[in-house]
Order: structure tokens, then C-alpha cells, then sequence
């Protein structure tokens, strides 16, 4: 018996029911519905035919919007500093193309930094931020990148990683290592005055320690001018861990 089937209404084809009585209609396409659940939307109907009665039956037609993947790029900075441009691109799913002119939202803990419109590329970007309030280390997660949706393409979530780099210290004077007759050795006498610890914000609490403190030459061979490696030296204070020498 002839099966006769439509979406929306309209008529997309027909098939006959095999022995077990199934009609099948494969690959129908979906052209000119947009993206969107339809209740009642998918029909099939067996007209009447000598014995057998007419009959119909419908069903919930779902028509999903073009699948979409959306990536952001980590961004690092600087203790109290700021990071580099944040990205995010948009492409389909299937195809891996990009997807342009469409808004990418972005966060920071939650925090609204903004929003771009994709380029060519897929890639939108927004001016990188300050690191204010934010320790040294690793924050999984911490961005998100949201594309919103529309009609026919899905919407789509990214979430990155804010690293955030210790800064800098520097150390001098205070730290001398003392001349010595070649013994076959890379071993140095190291005189410990009150060395300087340049670099640390106001009012950060950061202090030295030099207890630890040992030099070694380069290398075990006679010379003049020759570099001493100083190690041990330790950082110490609430803000220590923001910080590196």
C-alpha cells in the first residue's frame, strides 16, 4: 500500500509498505524550514484503498540549526600586569569552516569583558586586560567564550586558561665570592653582606633570605673574571609566591 508523507504540509514523496508493512522515505531534504522544533510537523497518510480504511498519523518534527565549535585562546600576563589580545573563532562543526559576522561574548570569572564580531576567519578578538587582584598561577577555565545562536545556526561555549607569570626580581650587591687558589674544584667562598631585592610592588610584603645561599665557579679551571653561579637564595613574605628571582 502506497504511503504518502509530508513536513510542514507540503509533500515530500511517498513509498509502498514492504511484507512487514513498513514504508520508508530516505533523505528527504529539509530546504526552506527553518531551524526549530515543529509539533505535528513530520505526517504520513494511507489514503482508502477497496477494504482498508484511510488513516494518518503525524509526529514532532526537530529541524537543528548548523552545528557549531567554538575555541578560545589561553592568555597569560604578567603579575599585576595584562595579557595579550583574547580570541575566540567559530567555525561548523561538520565542515570546519568559519563562520563570519556573528557575536562572541566573552568572560573573565564571570566578569563581562566585552564582544567582537568574527571575521573572515571565524576569529573575533577583544583588547586584553589587567591582572589586577590576581595571583601568580593557573586559572582552568577562568575565560569563556559564548556564541549566542541564531535561527538556524546552534549556539556554542568555550571555556580557556588564564595563566598568570610571577614577576621578576632582581638581586645585587651584598654578594661576593672570594678569589681562590685553583684546587681542581668549581667550589666558591661566598661573603654574605645585605644584598638589594629590586622589583617588588608597593605595598606587597617580600623579603630575601640568604642563609641557604652557595656559589660555584663556571667551571674548575684557573682564571680571572670568571662567573660564579649563586644559589639558595629564597623569597619569603604573604606575597612570595608572586614573585621570582
Amino acid at each position: 500500500k502506497t504511503v504518502n508523507f509530508t513536513l510542514n504540509g507540503a509533500s515530500v514523496g511517498s513509498d509502498v509498505t514492504d511484507a512487514n508493512g513498513y514504508a520508508t522515505l530516505s533523505n528527504v531534504p529539509l530546504t526552506g524550514i527553518a531551524a526549530g522544533d515543529y509539533p505535528y510537523g513530520a505526517g504520513a497518510s494511507f489514503a482508502r484503498d477497496g477494504f482498508y480504511e484511510a488513516t494518518s498519523i503525524t509526529a514532532d518534527l526537530r529541524v537543528y540549526g548548523l552545528g557549531t565549535t567554538l575555541t578560545v585562546s589561553p592568555i597569560s600576563g604578567d603579575y599585576l600586569g595584562s595579557t595579550g589580545p583574547i580570541t575566540a573563532t567559530l567555525k561548523e562543526t561538520v565542515s570546519g569552516l568559519a563562520i563570519s559576522g556573528k557575536t562572541i561574548d566573552f568572560t573573565l570569572n564571570e566578569i563581562s569583558l566585552g564582544s567582537a564580531i568574527t571575521d573572515a576567519s571565524g576569529v573575533a578578538s577583544v583588547s586584553g586586560v589587567a591582572l589586577t587582584g590576581y595571583d601568580a598561577g593557573t586559572y582552568a577555565g577562568a575565560l569563556e567564550a559564548t556564541f549566542a545562536g541564531e535561527l538556524n545556526v546552534e549556539p556554542a561555549t568555550a571555556t580557556g586558561i588564564l595563566t598568570v607569570n610571577p614577576l621578576l626580581l632582581t638581586v645585587s650587591g651584598g654578594l661576593v665570592p672570594a678569589d681562590k687558589t685553583y684546587d681542581g674544584t668549581t667550589s666558591a667562598t661566598l661573603t654574605i653582606g645585605t644584598p638589594t631585592l629590586s622589583g617588588v610592588v608597593t605595598p606587597d610584603v617580600v623579603s630575601l633570605g640568604t642563609a641557604g645561599a652557595t656559589a660555584a665557579f663556571s667551571d674548575k679551571n684557573a682564571g680571572t673574571a670568571k662567573s660564579v653561579q649563586i644559589s639558595g637564595l629564597l623569597l619569603s613574605g604573604a606575597e612570595a609566591a608572586n614573585y621570582t628571582l
